[in-house]
């Protein structure tokens, strides 16, 4: 199971980028979405269409509290893996990463809190 958290989506400002996070994760083979911040219906659309015109079982879902799905993925055991240009870099981790068979990939969007920081496996 690897899914993906894209952090504070912003219709106007954040479609393209927001969507291109979807699709690089679908095609890494993340079997789920779930976003914050404004809810973009035209976004979801879009995305199903594609999982029904190429396949696959890729799922988006918006949430109001990015950090309680944080919580509760990493009491089942999942390994917490925030994408951010201020970590370590990912080519290092990438061994680690090969054995972890649960995974949520967290990707910020304006300012993420520092809570994501120090709630994550690696940064």
């Amino acid at each position: 199971m690897k899914e993906i958290l894209r952090l504070g989506h912003r219709i106007e400002r954040d479609k393209r980028i927001t969507s291109h996070v979807a699709l690089t994760a679908r095609a890494f083979g993340i079997s789920h979405l779930y976003y914050s911040g404004q809810k973009d219906s035209h976004f979801e659309t879009s995305l199903k269409k594609v999982s029904e015109e190429f396949g696959g079982s890729f799922k988006i879902e918006h949430i109001n509290k990015p950090l309680e799905i944080v919580k509760k993925k990493k009491k089942e055991g999942v390994c917490i893996v925030h994408l951010t240009m201020y970590g370590i870099p990912f080519e290092e981790k990438l061994r680690e990463l090969e054995k972890e068979e649960k995974i949520l990939f967290v990707v910020g969007g304006e300012k993420v809190e520092g809570v994501y920081y120090q709630m994550s496996d690696m940064n």
